[in-house]
């Protein structure tokens, strides 16, 4: 992993974003019809049916389709910081930890400036939304690698009958949604929507936004922990427990 690969991908697609019009079709472009207003396309597609639909298709998608360059750019950088600092523990790295998130809020304060001025865009997964989401990541992750030092230095001080315990050391709603992502995923995107259809969520005040939210991730936890158990039930292993006891 490098960070020069995901960098020069990221950078041309902020270039199309940027100086070809890409931010402006994915903001404003129709959902149907998008090759309407562009002579090139409006003669290649024609009175083509399927063609037509195809377009209309991507143009109703777009977001989720283009964003995927950015979110490929996300997982690259990703794959080279846990490659460089998360698996070693020398002092060194440690320093390059702290660097390596300085350098993530000082390009998105780049990006940010009124020369560049590329505002943070979710709908688009630009390099701003991209070096926002790393920034803010790289802080959790340099808690969390504090956090673990903490736990090393007092590693020596626990009993031998808390080494022994049975107690899992990730949360056990982590390893739910962890073993069934995928359908966890799909739940957390129906009850976005649900709730982006059932109020107006700009006008919610911040303690209803906090009540929403700590519901919302409550329900994802429970269904996670839910499917999970309902699995160990069923299979062999937790029919044989289950005649056991």
């Amino acid at each position: 992993p490098n960070w020069f690969i995901p960098a020069i991908f990221l950078t041309a697609y902020q270039v199309a974003l940027s100086r070809h019009g890409l931010q402006d079709f994915i903001e404003n472009a129709p959902r149907t019809r998008c090759y309407a207003d562009t002579p090139f396309l409006g003669q290649l597609i024609g009175d083509s049916t399927p063609l037509q639909q195809l377009c209309t298709l991507f143009a109703a998608n777009r977001e989720g389709i283009l964003g995927c360059f950015g979110y490929l750019s996300l997982y690259l950088f990703s794959e080279y910081i846990a490659y460089v600092h998360i698996w070693t523990t020398t002092w060194y790295k440690h320093q390059g930890f702290l660097f390596s998130t300085t350098a993530c809020w000082w390009a998105l304060v780049f990006l940010l400036e009124q020369h560049l001025c590329v505002s943070v865009s979710r709908r688009s997964t630009n390099a701003s939304f991209c070096a926002w989401t790393m920034a803010h990541n790289m802080v959790l992750l340099v808690g969390i690698r504090g956090a673990m030092n903490l736990y090393q230095d007092l590693k020596q001080q626990v009993t031998s009958k808390q080494k022994q315990s049975a107690r899992p050391r990730v949360p056990l709603v982590f390893q739910a949604v962890n073993r069934h992502g995928f359908l966890a995923f799909l739940v957390a995107n129906l009850l976005t929507g649900m709730t982006n259809l059932s109020i107006n969520t700009l006008e919610v005040k911040d303690p209803l936004a906090l009540l929403i939210l700590f519901v919302y991730l409550a329900a994802v936890g429970f269904f996670a922990l839910a499917l999970d158990h309902v699995l160990e039930v069923s299979s062999p292993r937790g029919k044989i427990k289950t005649k056991q006891e």
